[in-house]
């Protein structure tokens, strides 16, 4: 620290009045000089500045002032290549993450494609089985209409022959005939056994009047 000298009255280490100060503007002076140098700068013309006491050992913020130029540049280099060291590592991690996030990017890509390929798939499957679904439902009613309409006709008949039955049985006991001549008129038994026709009172009546005149009658009503 024997190379720099007061910064007013140019006394050096070894002559000037000791200790040395180092102000906050960056100048040195001596003991003798820095009570007024700490009012204003003699340099810079800076006021009410902070000096700081150089001594054995120097603070360590200060002593990089004081480092020969040698010695600094050796310092320097060594920083510089430590720094670029990890830049080069960072930039290698970024290049990484860079490859991976084009990859993941053209994956995306393809998945979106595909999905949409699959979403147009799933629409148009969807549309199909609405379709099939009306088309279901449409043979569906009309099997129910066809097959109402087959048991329609089996079911008119089944309630048609108990009736016929009854009617039948209810003439044979209410009215009960008697088949006494073999002359009798085919054509009318006929007719009647066809229709299943019953009499009717009034008719009951006038053949009732009509027994006792007519021998040639061929069935007699009891009361």
């Amino acid at each position: 620290m024997d190379i720099f000298i007061c910064n007013k009255c140019f006394a050096t280490l070894n002559r000037g009045q000791k200790p040395f100060y180092l102000t906050q503007c960056g100048h040195i002076y001596c003991y003798g000089c820095v009570q007024q140098a700490k009012k204003q700068c003699p340099q810079c013309q800076q006021v009410d500045i902070f000096a700081l006491e150089l001594q054995e050992p120097t603070i360590s913020k200060v002593e990089n002032f004081f480092t020969p130029l040698t010695e600094s540049l050796e310092t320097l280099n060594k920083v510089c290549g430590f720094q670029n060291s990890q830049m080069q590592i960072t930039m290698q991690r970024f290049h990484e993450i860079d490859k991976k996030y084009e990859a993941l990017k053209s994956h995306y890509y393809n998945l979106t494609q595909h999905m949409k390929v699959i979403r147009d798939k799933y629409t148009k499957l969807k549309m199909e089985n609405s379709e099939q679904k009306k088309k279901l439902i449409e043979l569906q009613s009309r099997s129910i209409n066809s097959l109402s309409d087959a048991s329609t006709p089996i079911k008119s008949v089944n309630q048609r022959i108990p009736k016929i039955r009854n009617l039948t049985n209810s003439s044979r006991l209410s009215y009960g005939t008697n088949i006494l001549d073999h002359s009798f008129s085919v054509g009318r038994g006929r007719g009647m056994l066809e229709g299943f026709r019953i009499p009717k009172p009034h008719s009951i009546r006038l053949m009732r009047s009509r027994e006792t005149s007519d021998t040639n009658s061929t069935y007699t009503f009891r009361p």
